[in-house]
């Protein structure tokens, strides 16, 4: 069993190091970028709550600015990171038998403060609302010992996706793109 564990940590370490080497250019400075990798980390730990104080508090920092510091102000080029993640998935999963489930949820907000938060439809309140939609991806191998998982939110139209070309994209239910 520990033989498995080992084998297992060193493949994640691997997977890792591709991931954030793929993101590496994406940073303006490396400090960003360290703080990137531990924010990462941080956010697949097992913790009670996720936020800078939490994760700051996990990761031995000795408060949350450096975690604040990277998503509020740090210089990174979200879209080529976006990019980059993507041919990575890609190129891992080119020649196996798997597939990629997906599943989008929406959770309901009482305020737009959240990241993402907007009007659109979710099935999850029965209409549309307030709400914050996540995308779950599963790559699921044919037969499946566990799963590699992925989570992203869908912005709302006001804020980083392209302008709306349908009435559901409006409401935010759809994505500007897909890619």
């Amino acid at each position: 069993m520990a033989v498995e564990a080992t084998i297992a940590e060193r493949a994640w370490g691997e997977a890792f190091g591709r991931a954030m080497w793929a993101v590496a250019g994406c940073f303006a400075r490396r400090e960003a970028r360290a703080t990137a990798a531990e924010l990462v980390v941080g956010l697949l730990l097992e913790v009670d709550a996720r936020n800078c104080w939490t994760l700051a508090q996990v990761l031995g920092h000795p408060g949350p600015r450096r975690l604040q510091h990277l998503l509020s102000r740090a210089r990174f080029d979200h879209e080529r990171a976006r990019r980059e993640i993507a041919c990575l998935v890609i190129d891992e999963l080119a020649g196996q038998s798997v597939v990629l489930v997906a599943d989008e949820t929406g959770d309901a907000k009482s305020s737009t403060d959240c990241v993402g938060a907007g009007r659109r439809y979710s099935g999850a309140i029965g209409g549309v609302g307030l709400c914050q939609a996540s995308v779950h991806l599963a790559v699921v191998p044919p037969k499946p010992f566990h799963s590699r998982q992925w989570k992203g939110f869908l912005l709302s139209s006001s804020g980083f996706v392209g302008r709306p070309r349908s009435r559901a994209q409006q409401q935010g239910a759809v994505p500007g793109r897909i890619s």
